[in-house]
């Protein structure tokens, strides 16, 4: 038993070292091209600068930026979203992290999200300042990221649209139309997030007969703070 436990333990270590860590710009001119080649637990460092692209997300692949205001991931106004994970891309495997996200402009969900979530996709998305975009972050189609310690602000429409089941934790939420906007029926967990300044309205939920649950959240200063 203690031998097959310690051949084990050697496995993960080793699945550890051989993990690789890929510079953009230095060994790839772009991040989409630097996530292509990266494999399981591979890391994608991104240098500060501005990155004129969008992106998708790869399973088991981390992004992580020099941090926001540094890293730039610009959408160029395209009518487009400028990072996008859908599939088997999976929660705590999959992480962004250390980024602006900007220039997504809206042609119609899907497209116009700073951060599109689709079909069962389930990054972390992490340590990020989303603004300038139609939407911040929009999840869609049974999609359950974690999303946390971000800021969301100054985008056109919502802040964080919701059509699926995301974890929504301590983000700042500011200076959008509306903050978060749950279409209705998916029951997110959505607590101790700061919700200000929001034009229309703050946060709540819509066509549902089934409540969602927005805990211990700071919701101040919107248009409306609460709706259903």
């Amino acid at each position: 038993m203690r031998k097959a436990i310690l051949i084990l333990v050697v496995l993960l270590f080793a699945g550890q070292i051989f993990a690789e860590v890929i510079h953009v710009p230095g060994d790839y001119p772009t991040i989409q091209e630097a996530i292509d080649v990266a494999g399981p637990g591979d890391i994608v460092m991104v240098a500060p600068g501005v990155y004129v692209e969008e992106i998708t997300l790869k399973a088991d692949v981390i992004v992580i930026g020099a941090g926001e205001g540094l890293s730039i991931i610009d959408g160029g106004g395209d009518q487009g979203d400028v990072v996008f994970a859908s599939g088997n891309v999976i929660t705590n495997t999959t992480k962004l992290q250390g980024f602006t996200i900007t220039g997504a402009n809206y042609a119609g969900m899907p497209g116009g999200g700073g951060i599109f979530c689709n079909t069962g996709a389930s990054p972390e998305i992490c340590n990020n300042r989303i603004e300038g975009n139609s939407t911040g972050i929009a999840t869609w189609n049974g999609a359950t990221p974690f999303l946390h310690n971000n800021v969301v602000i100054d985008n056109t429409y919502t802040g964080v649209s919701i059509s699926s089941k995301p974890t929504v934790i301590n983000n700042t939420i500011a200076n959008n139309n509306n903050g978060i906007y749950d279409s209705g029926g998916y029951q997110p967990v959505v607590m101790n997030n700061i919700v200000t300044g929001n034009s229309n309205k703050g946060m709540g939920c819509v066509n549902s007969s089934v409540p969602t649950d927005f805990s211990y959240n700071d919701v101040w200063g919107n248009g409306q703070n609460y709706y259903n």
